[in-house]
């Protein structure tokens, strides 16, 4: 069993309908935080905490951010194109390893595409045991 810190976590099932930053942005504490000194790789977790629906044929693409300020945020990872379908409740959608060298913050932005969804909640969280 896991324990999950409410600090580590971007998205405590949010409610996504339409393109949206993830509810928290975490401060790692230093400018440029270097996650590989402590030798225990960083993972973010994306998960489906209530099915998505959508009236078309929805898209989500998924985006991991950082950023030196708090306020200009840049990709630095992304997971394009995932169907409606595939957003059903308890689906894992991204195990994303932190890189080693980053900025500060760090945040998810959730994109909709050929949108919008008509329901659709996710948990996003920092871990170091993505099982």
């Amino acid at each position: 069993m896991s324990v999950l810190d409410a600090e580590l976590e971007l998205s405590d099932a949010q409610a996504v309908t339409s393109t949206a930053a993830s509810t928290n942005t975490i401060d790692l504490g230093q400018v440029a935080p270097n996650l590989g000194k402590g030798g225990v790789p960083l993972y973010l977790v994306v998960e489906v905490s209530v099915a998505a629906t959508a009236d078309g044929s929805a898209t989500l693409d998924l985006a991991v951010q950082d950023s030196a300020d708090n306020s200009s945020f840049a990709n630095i990872h992304t997971v394009p194109q995932i169907a409606v379908a595939a957003l059903t409740a308890g689906a894992r959608l991204m195990t994303f390893t932190i890189p080693l060298t980053h900025r500060q913050y760090v945040r998810l932005n959730y994109t909709i595409g050929t949108g919008p969804l008509t329901a659709g909640n996710f948990k996003a969280y920092l871990t170091t045991a993505p099982n």
